[in-house]
């Protein structure tokens, strides 16, 4: 009986933390494609991706290289709060951006991932 109850319990457990881990994933793929959309024309979104063509920045009279994903998943590492801040009011040369609470929510899932894949 008691071995009964804890096979049911684990299974129970597991089926629990599945959709945790397959959700975290779906984010994270939901973030690469609204990066892609959204964010490319500046930034390496994606290891594949050619680093894109440098940027005016009229403040400065320069051409500018934004920084890829990987580099601000290593800058921004555990900084989710700030993270969200800089890309919701950002710093001159890049746009502000109007995402929706969860593109941006998925954009920065996605952003940790890079981070763990150490391209």
């Amino acid at each position: 009986m008691i071995t009964r109850y804890l096979a049911l319990t684990a299974f129970a457990l597991a089926c629990v933390a599945t959709p945790t881990v397959s959700s975290a994933s779906a984010l994270s793929d939901l973030g690469r494609d609204r990066a892609i959309e959204s964010c490319s024309g500046c930034h390496q979104v994606t290891r594949e991706q050619k680093l894109p063509a440098p940027v005016p920045n009229p403040d400065q009279l320069e051409m500018v290289v934004a920084p890829s994903f990987a580099s601000i998943a290593t800058a921004y590492e555990g900084k989710d709060r700030e993270l969200r801040t800089f890309i919701r009011t950002p710093q001159h040369p890049m746009k502000e951006q109007q995402f929706l609470d969860s593109d941006l929510d998925a954009i920065i899932a996605y952003i940790h991932s890079v981070h763990k894949q150490r391209w």
